[in-house]
């Protein structure tokens, strides 16, 4: 990943402790996972809606909170449902507000495995797997994030204890998809295909 040239290199990791002598403590920067996370839902949520300029596409495909939504009401899960077969999900993760926009529970259920199920599960009946590839690797790549920050032993992820810890190779997956969606987006000359750029430094921190 040291070679990759889509991996930015030139962000600041860590800085001096300016209140004790240079050189001597350092502070590093990590970001706040489950902020970043509903900020990737919100842009989701913005994405084809005709009063925002945030157009969401992936390896040439459009992406949307919409997009998920239909694959619920497909599955039979919608609004109105008594079905528990995707009992995770609900209206409020779809309709959102200032409130449920900050609940970081449903964000990270919109980028879960459940929405994997669906993808996988309903895709050909809502415009044809193709449409959904690039939307299912993002979600796959949240989820894996959450878990692993999460330390989700029931998953598998463990806690991260040693610089040569197999996890970081999944991060740094996480990385190079959002590098590459950022790269995509960035030789179409359109910022409003990708994810907020703040967002993307959370990703990379």
């Amino acid at each position: 990943w040291i070679e990759d040239p889509l991996i930015p290199k030139d962000l600041p990791v860590a800085f001096w402790n300016p209140c004790y002598e240079e050189g001597t403590v350092l502070v590093f920067i990590q970001s706040d996972m489950p902020h970043c996370v509903k900020k990737i839902v919100n842009a989701f949520e913005r994405s084809g809606q005709q009063w925002r300029k945030t157009d969401l596409k992936f390896q040439g495909k459009r992406m949307s909170l919409q997009m998920i939504r239909k694959l619920w009401i497909a599955s039979d899960g919608g609004p109105n449902s008594t079905s528990l077969r995707m009992s995770k999900l609900t209206e409020a993760h779809f309709t959102k507000d200032g409130y449920s926009r900050m609940r970081c529970f449903l964000a990270f259920q919109v980028m879960s495995a459940t929405v994997v199920r669906l993808i996988d599960d309903y895709a050909d009946y809502c415009g044809g797997m193709e449409f959904y590839i690039p939307l299912r690797e993002i979600v796959v790549q949240v989820d894996t994030l959450v878990d692993i920050m999460n330390s989700n032993v029931e998953k598998g992820f463990q806690r991260i204890d040693s610089p040569n810890h197999p996890h970081l190779d999944s991060l740094i997956s996480v990385m190079q998809t959002f590098s590459e969606w950022h790269q995509e987006a960035k030789n179409n000359g359109e910022s409003n295909q990708f994810v907020p750029e703040t967002t993307y430094q959370d990703i990379c921190w």
